[in-house]
């Protein structure tokens, strides 16, 4: 049996998951628009409707540091602020996308593989990497011999068409290289 590690105020968490068996769950921009709208609106402890737009005060679940959305997973870079924040944020989201999904494409069953993925984010050097890792991700999308740990260490270079590519990428927050606050 896996034991899951109880997630702590206030550390950094790199959160992960993917569909099953490494599927795309998202499908179109409509699909990358609607998850970006659920992370919006799932960062609170209330039960918030998708058609409702209202910005009540609400005390957030989390504080998004980052995220990239790419076809079939997503990464997430979040510090809890709510005892049980970060797996009730992403609960909220992965239901509440899974079923959007499912109703769309005329689907049933699971979208996500498996519970999501945690690890802590104990240092600066792994936040600096994290950070590089998840704004550089994208580039898996056009270039197969994409290596991150290659290219962190300076063994490989990004041309000026993936230069534009990463800078245009419209799935990921764009507070990607600023850090925590």
């Amino acid at each position: 049996m896996t034991k899951i590690r109880k997630i702590e105020i206030p550390n950094l968490y790199h959160i992960y998951s993917r569909g099953v068996n490494k599927c795309d769950i998202y499908l179109d921009h409509a699909d990358y628009k609607r998850f970006e709208k659920y992370i919006e609106i799932c960062n609170t402890r209330l039960n918030i409707k998708f058609q409702n737009n209202t910005r009540a005060k609400y005390i957030p679940l989390v504080k998004i540091i980052s995220y990239c959305l790419m076809p079939n997973h997503f990464h997430f870079i979040l510090q809890e602020k709510t005892e049980g924040g970060i797996s009730l944020f992403i609960q909220k989201i992965l239901s509440g996308y899974a079923t959007y999904f499912n109703k769309k494409y005329n689907r049933t069953g699971s979208l996500f593989g498996s519970r999501f993925k945690d690890k802590l984010v104990g240092d600066d050097i792994y936040f600096k990497q994290l950070i590089y890792y998840i704004y550089h991700n994208p580039i898996k999308l056009i270039r197969k011999d994409y290596d991150s740990k290659k290219l962190l260490r300076g063994e490989i270079y990004l041309n000026a068409e993936e230069v534009r590519f990463l800078k245009t990428y419209p799935y990921r927050s764009r507070s990607d290289l600023s850090g925590p606050t």
